[in-house]
């Protein structure tokens, strides 16, 4: 598999080794990648080739915590928003349509969550990018579609 790793395309292989077989997945992102293990058993998350929308939103994300960033807004008619020591900036000037945005948050959003945000219009539920940041995540509707704001909760627990 090495010879997939390249750094330029998302690669999915089975590895055995050990006591269980494994899935390996490996995202590029910002000149780096994320890898994420899991069972062999366990079906694939929701981020991959086959959720390009999960895959845009994988992208914002690592460039929110590559710059250091704290919170992701994301709101039908804006570009993606980053919130830094208090400032919002517009990521680019390409505005968010409401389907894509509603198929991003339907990709990772968790089945238990998914009922909620169709009956209610809002939600609240963590997600994680393994090796990367959690990001504690409230989706919500307003008048002119979703809304969802990702708040980034590091990896490493920083001490007093």
């Amino acid at each position: 598999m090495a010879g997939r790793l390249d750094g330029t395309a998302e690669t999915e292989f089975g590895y055995e080794g050990g006591p269980a077989a494994v899935r390996v997945q490996v995202t590029p992102i910002n000149g780096g990648v994320v890898a994420v293990i899991r069972p062999a058993s366990e079906a694939a998350p929701s981020v991959g080739v086959s959720e390009p929308d999960a895959g845009r939103l994988t992208e914002l994300l690592a460039s929110l915590v590559g710059s250091g960033g704290s919170d992701l807004h994301l709101r039908v008619g804006e570009p993606p928003i980053f919130r830094t020591h208090g400032e919002m900036a517009r990521q680019g000037d390409g505005a968010l349509a409401a389907e894509e945005l509603d198929r991003m948050l339907h990709a990772i959003l968790p089945d238990r969550n998914r009922e909620e945000w169709q009956e209610t219009g809002d939600t609240d539920f963590g997600y994680e990018l393994p090796g990367l940041a959690r990001f504690r995540v409230n989706a919500a509707r307003d008048r002119r579609g979703p809304v969802a704001v990702f708040r980034v909760i590091p990896v490493e627990i920083l001490t007093v």
